[in-house]
C-alpha cells in the first residue's frame, strides 16, 4: 500500500527533471533519466495493480468478518441448545427419580392392599363359620 506514494513522488520528480532537461538537447541526460524512470517503475507497483490488491484484500476481510459473525451466531445458538439440553436432562432425571419413588410407594401400597384383602377374606371366612354355627345351633 505504501509503495504508491513513493512511486508518485518519484515520477513527479522525474517529470520535473525531464521538463528541465527538455530545454537542452543533452541526449546523455535523457537516457540517464529514462533509465532512472525504468528503475523506479520496476521497483514500484503500478497504480491499478495496487488498487486491485487493495480490493482483493478488502473483499477477503469482508468475507472473514462475515464468517466470524456466522461463527459467533452459531456458537451462541449451540450454547443455547446445550443449555436447553442440559435442562431437559435434569428434568428427565428428576422425573425418573420421582417415578422410582412412586413405584416404591405403589409397591408398598399394593402389598398393603393384598394384605388387607387377605385379612378381609379371612374375616369373612370366620364370619361365615359363625353364621353356619348359629344356623346349625338354631339360635334366633
Amino acid at each position: 500500500m505504501s509503495s504508491a506514494r513513493p512511486r508518485a513522488l518519484a515520477l513527479g520528480a522525474l517529470l520535473v527533471t525531464l521538463a528541465a532537461t527538455a530545454a537542452c538537447d543533452d541526449e546523455k541526460n535523457v537516457q540517464l533519466l529514462e533509465a532512472k524512470r525504468s528503475e523506479i517503475l520496476d521497483r514500484t507497483t503500478p497504480k491499478q495493480e495496487f488498487w486491485d490488491e487493495v480490493g482483493r484484500k478488502g473483499d477477503a476481510l469482508k468475507k472473514t468478518r462475515s464468517v466470524a459473525e456466522d461463527l459467533a451466531s452459531l456458537s451462541a445458538k449451540s450454547a443455547q441448545a446445550r443449555a436447553s439440553r442440559d435442562a431437559q436432562r435434569k428434568q428427565l432425571e428428576d422425573a425418573r427419580t420421582t417415578n422410582a419413588r412412586t413405584s416404591d410407594v405403589l409397591a408398598g401400597q399394593l402389598a398393603q392392599l393384598e394384605k388387607a384383602e387377605g385379612e378381609v377374606a379371612q374375616n369373612e371366612a370366620v364370619l361365615a363359620g359363625f353364621g353356619e354355627r348359629q344356623r346349625s345351633s338354631g339360635a334366633p
